[in-house]
């Protein structure tokens, strides 16, 4: 994947690749024409840290995980429709895709920190927290 070039959103749960535009109808923008040419893959599983997801780059592909064991994916997007999980993945892989072109270490690094922060917080919200 090159620096500053948009993505494709490929979705993935359990091993089944599903094209996250399949939830959009034709009337709607599609994921291809927001993320064109290289991927990203979205994935849920669990991972071992309390962040909501996690990303890395693997063979030229960003793989973005989301967190199973997350609230965030028990109360909100694991019994969301389609369409709700294809924003969800659009906010996700662009924050992810954003970090990932990023030139410095150091930034990346500093999104990753947030990024743990962030879903702190999220998880202190889902389950009543203040």
């Amino acid at each position: 994947m090159k620096k500053n070039e948009p993505a494709t959103i490929v979705q993935k749960q359990d091993n089944n690749i599903n094209s996250g535009n399949a939830a959009l109808n034709s009337s709607s923008t599609t994921i291809e024409a927001i993320f064109s040419k290289n991927q990203f893959e979205i994935q849920v599983k669990n991972i071992n840290t309390f962040d909501a997801f996690d990303f890395e780059l693997f063979n030229d592909k960003l793989i973005i995980t989301i967190n199973r064991s997350h609230v965030f994916y028990q109360h909100l997007y694991k019994n969301s429709s389609t369409e709700v999980k294809v924003a969800f993945n659009m906010m996700i892989g662009s924050i992810c895709h954003l970090s990932h072109i990023n030139i410095s270490d150091k930034v990346r690094q500093q999104d990753k920190l947030f990024f743990s922060r962030w879903s702190e917080y999220l998880e202190d919200l889902l389950l009543g927290g203040n």
